[in-house]
């Protein structure tokens, strides 16, 4: 049976960086069924993805759902949400460079302060940056609080068009800044995330999710962040990354040939091209570096192979300090 009785939704104070909460008549803790006992007051939940991703819908869902997969007692749950100090509801948001450091520390201090009181905490922000993500993972260490890292994975393109359908809250210029500038997931074995999720996705079921969730937290309510690690095996890479090297690479090859008569390199392309498919950029910014290299390599593949370099070898070694 499911247990409802106790809950109450209600908003919370925007300037309090917490948007709505739920609340139990009586104080809880995190339990096993696997163990059949208590196992923590306090559990905390980090959201990251680009704005207009689904991740405030996918915080609200969590923050509904989570106490019909836990037997009474149930500990309160808390959305912190950065947003309430960057704008009003309806409004556009205010994104000052200048007041991001004050933003983000009253993020942590609200964290901190609902964990020491026994909430379970979902972080609904960006999280864009590794370093903001290892400051939350440090302070479930130093709180001994479990945690969970899920990654809103919803393309760049469809964000853009979820912003403009509610109205632009977010500058659309800014969406495409802040995807460049992504830290995303795998550089390290600690910032792995333990869901991905693509909301545009028609495999996408929230109830599955939902239930997956709650058989994670059942089985990991032990699970501390291990920063000692410097390597992983798995990068996570969003569509816009992960596909970006593919398609643009072939463009860029379809416009090399688009004046040339030189299929001969067809192979010596190809090679080039599959080393560069190899290469796992971190964000936007290092993806575009990778295909600036790789247009310089086919503009000196292409002069290497032209009747001019043919003609005046000396000219084309000054050009190429490596033929030297």
């Amino acid at each position: 049976m499911l247990h409802l009785l106790f809950e109450t939704l209600h908003p919370e104070i925007c300037g309090n960086v917490t948007r709505r909460v739920t609340r139990n008549l009586s104080n809880g803790m995190f339990y096993s069924k696997k163990e059949g006992k208590i196992i923590t007051t306090r559990l905390l939940v980090l959201l990251a993805g680009l704005p207009s991703s689904g991740k405030s819908t996918l915080a609200e869902a969590i923050l509904a759902h989570l106490p019909l997969c836990l037997p009474p007692p149930h500990p309160s749950i808390i959305i912190v949400d950065p947003d309430c100090l960057r704008g009003k509801e309806h409004k556009p948001l205010q994104f000052r460079p200048e007041n991001e450091p004050g933003i983000k520390q009253k993020l942590l201090e609200n964290t901190t302060k609902y964990l020491q009181a026994g909430y379970i905490v979902i972080v609904d922000d960006l999280n864009y940056y590794q370093s903001m993500r290892h400051d939350l993972l440090r302070l479930a260490v130093e709180l001994d609080v479990p945690y969970c890292i899920i990654f809103v994975n919803t393309p760049l393109e469809v964000c853009l068009t979820w912003n403009e359908k509610r109205g632009f809250k977010i500058p659309n210029e800014l969406i495409e800044k802040i995807a460049r500038k992504f830290d995303y997931f795998g550089r390290y074995a600690w910032d792995q995330p333990d869901f991905v999720v693509d909301l545009s996705s028609s495999n996408f079921s929230l109830d599955v999710f939902l239930k997956q969730l709650c058989e994670f937290l059942e089985k990991n309510t032990q699970r501390r962040p291990y920063f000692q690690s410097k390597g992983a095996d798995l990068t996570i890479q969003p569509p816009s990354i992960k596909h970006s090297l593919d398609v643009q690479s072939r463009k860029i090859i379809s416009e090399f040939f688009k004046d040339r008569e030189l299929l001969i390199l067809q192979k010596e392309i190809a090679k080039h091209r599959k080393e560069l498919l190899g290469k796992n950029p971190a964000n936007l910014e290092e993806t575009q570096q990778i295909l600036r290299e790789f247009r310089k390599f086919l503009e000196l593949l292409a002069y290497k192979n032209s009747d001019q370099a043919k003609n005046d070898p000396k000219k084309f070694n000054s050009a190429n300090p490596s033929r030297q």
